[in-house]
C-alpha cells in the first residue's frame, strides 16, 4: 500500500493496481534531510530514483569563477530529471542539487524504478508529463539568458520572488540573486542601486522592500 505522504505529494498513485507496485512501495525508503545538505553533487552517478514528498531542493550549475545559476527547483510532487537522465544511462549528475529547507524523500531503487515503468502506465505517463514540463521550464530559461537583458530578467525575478513571498519585503542578499541570475553580486548591486533610483523598491541589509504600490506594478510587467 502507498502511504499517506506520497499519496499527497503523488495523488495519481491511488489509482495505480498492480501487484508488482505494491512490491515496489513496500521497499520504499524514507529519508528526511537538513536544510543546506547537498543531495547530488556533479561527477556522480545517481543509484535511486527520488520522490519529495515535502520541502524544496534548488539544482544549479557552478562555473569556475565562483558564479552559479539555477536551473531550476523542485518542490513537493515533483521529479529530479536531471537524476533521471543519471539513472538511466549511468551518466554523471551534471548539476549540484541542494536542499533549501528540511525536506522528506522516497527512494526506489533502479531496479524498482524499471519495474514501475514497466508495470504501470500511470507511473510511466506522470514521469513523461514531468519531463515534459521540465524541458519546457529550461527552455523558458534558456530564452531569458540568451534573448533578454539582466536588467529585465532580475525585474522578472523580482516579481515572481514578491509574489511568492505574499508581501513587501524580501529576506534576500544581492548574493543569492547573483546566483540565481548566473551573475555576480556586484553586477546585481548596481542593478539594484538603479531600480531604487528609479523609486521601485527601497535597499536595506539583506532585505528589498518594494518602495510603493506603483512599484510592485512596476515588476509585474509583461
Amino acid at each position: 500500500m502507498v502511504n499517506q505522504e506520497l499519496l499527497q505529494a503523488y495523488p495519481e498513485f491511488s489509482s495505480i493496481q498492480s501487484p508488482d507496485w505494491d512490491v515496489i512501495m513496500q521497499r520504499v525508503r524514507r529519508k528526511q534531510i537538513p536544510s543546506d545538505t547537498v543531495l547530488m553533487d556533479q561527477g556522480v552517478c545517481c543509484s535511486h530514483f527520488l520522490l519529495l514528498t515535502d520541502g524544496t531542493i534548488r539544482v544549479y550549475q557552478p562555473a569556475e569563477d565562483g558564479r552559479e545559476v539555477t536551473l531550476y527547483r523542485i518542490s513537493t510532487g515533483g521529479l529530479f530529471m536531471l537524476s533521471l537522465n543519471s539513472l538511466l544511462h549511468q551518466r554523471p549528475f551534471m548539476a549540484i542539487a541542494k536542499a533549501e529547507s528540511d525536506v522528506t524523500l522516497h527512494t526506489l531503487t533502479h531496479s524498482d524504478f524499471r519495474l514501475a515503468m514497466h508495470s504501470s502506465e500511470i507511473f510511466r505517463e506522470l514521469v513523461l508529463k514531468k519531463v515534459t514540463d521540465r524541458f519546457f521550464d529550461m527552455a523558458h530559461l534558456v530564452e531569458e539568458t540568451v534573448f533578454h537583458n539582466l536588467d529585465m530578467r532580475l525585474a522578472c525575478l523580482l516579481g515572481h520572488l514578491f509574489e511568492r513571498n505574499h508581501g513587501p519585503v524580501l529576506n534576500i542578499t544581492h548574493e543569492n540573486i547573483a546566483h540565481e541570475l548566473g551573475t555576480t553580486r556586484e553586477v546585481i548591486s548596481r542593478l539594484l542601486k538603479e531600480f531604487e533610483h528609479k523609486g521601485c523598491i527601497r535597499l536595506s541589509r539583506g532585505k528589498i522592500h518594494i518602495a510603493s504600490p506603483e512599484g510592485l506594478r512596476w515588476f509585474d510587467r509583461d
